[in-house]
């Protein structure tokens, strides 16, 4: 295959990447058009489901064109990485009108960051480069991704600078949060604001440090403000241990990296117990995981349980998060957190929102196929 040929294959990905990812996103827009006829729980369930496609899509697709071009004519790994390069730019270049009205003010995420942070592309080119045995390359790829995990968790800050707009905060928002460490007993080393332009905050245990975001200061009460953050700082209390677990279940997915020189080693037998390696821990830490959240929630309410629950509804009309889920997340459902804090919402209790959509599904199901597809060829 020549490179007139590939570099048309790279150009097709990113077209039709693009072409599917708008398709995808256009119901979503549609119900946004309306937003101001309709109650922002109502927008946030209806489309739920195409934001949670559209980011299935956004993982899922680059992968499948970089692994479908890799079984059709194995190139080298540059062309490999070009094509789901391609692919992820024509998925963010397709996202970004839904992206854009979700966003609010100037405060927009630099565009070319997001391909640059798609998992699955380069989980892809990585497992396509692995050796077909545990030789010293094989370490050498394998720990070099762990070693900037673990830097990742050790140095967050530093790691991901190039990605954020980070700052100190203002020194109100550093007074707060100072006043609520000290009554709560519980030290926080620094605290950051991360221009985004969605409203949250973030514990980081392993640094002792917290993230607020730009919108959350904007849109938040001083005692919203302080609920939201005695609630992070619980999480900052948590042992050393719980945190560790929070780790190794956000990259269960790591072992995957290994799936070439296990099928070549150990067959079908290796591939059943890394898929049971990646699948195991997420189905036993959602029940944990929602109950350390309650747990945060508590620390939050003793602060102020009404700033707390005005707080999360604030949070969650102003990112557009429904109110109940119908596939619960590691949180619990928002309207369940309002009344355990004493305050029933001011609308009845929604529908559970969907999470799945056909384009979203048939991107991770093609990904598995042609996942399969390899593993065969890598066993043989």
């Amino acid at each position: 295959m020549d490179t007139l040929q590939l570099l048309l294959v790279a150009l097709a990905a990113g077209v039709g990447s693009w072409a599917w990812t708008s398709m995808t996103g256009w119901p979503a827009r549609r119900v946004l058009r309306q937003r101001e006829q309709l109650h922002w729980s109502d927008v946030a369930r209806r489309i739920h489901a195409d934001r949670m496609g559209m980011a299935a899509v956004a993982v899922f697709l680059p992968a499948d064109c970089a692994l479908a071009v890799y079984l059709w004519r194995h190139p080298g790994v540059f062309w490999i990485l070009a094509v789901g390069l391609l692919s992820a730019i024509g998925v963010t270049l397709g996202a970004w009108p839904l992206k854009r009205a979700l966003e609010h003010g100037s405060r927009k995420e630099r565009w070319w960051v997001t391909p640059l942070k798609n998992p699955a592309l380069f989980y892809g080119v990585l497992i396509v480069a692995m050796p077909r045995d545990f030789g010293a390359v094989t370490w050498v790829l394998f720990g070099g991704v762990i070693g900037y995990l673990i830097a990742g968790q050790i140095w967050p800050i530093p790691i991901s600078r190039p990605f954020r707009r980070l700052a100190a905060p203002s020194a109100e928002v550093e007074a707060l949060i100072r006043d609520v460490s000290e009554k709560s007993g519980i030290r926080v080393r620094r605290a950051w604001v991360v221009e985004v332009p969605q409203s949250t905050a973030v514990a980081l245990p392993f640094s002792k440090e917290i993230v607020v975001t730009s919108r959350i200061v904007e849109i938040l009460s001083p005692a919203e403000l302080r609920a939201v953050v005695a609630h992070e700082l619980e999480h900052l209390r948590e042992s050393f241990a719980l945190s560790f677990v929070r780790v190794l279940v956000a990259y269960s997915s790591l072992p995957l990296l290994l799936v070439k020189p296990v099928c070549a080693t150990w067959g079908p037998q290796g591939l059943g117990l890394l898929v049971l390696l990646w699948i195991a821990p997420r189905f036993l830490f959602s029940r944990w995981s929602i109950r350390q959240e309650n747990k945060a929630d508590q620390t939050g309410a003793r602060e102020d349980a009404a700033a707390l629950a005005s707080a999360l509804l604030r949070l969650h009309e102003d990112n557009l998060v429904p109110a109940v889920l119908e596939q619960k997340s590691s949180h619990p459902d928002l309207y369940d957190r309002m009344i355990a804090c004493g305050v029933t919402p001011d609308f009845p209790r929604p529908k559970p929102a969907a999470s799945h959509t056909l384009a979203g599904t048939v991107a991770a199901g093609a990904l598995g196929v042609l996942a399969m597809m390899a593993v065969i060829e890598w066993t043989r």
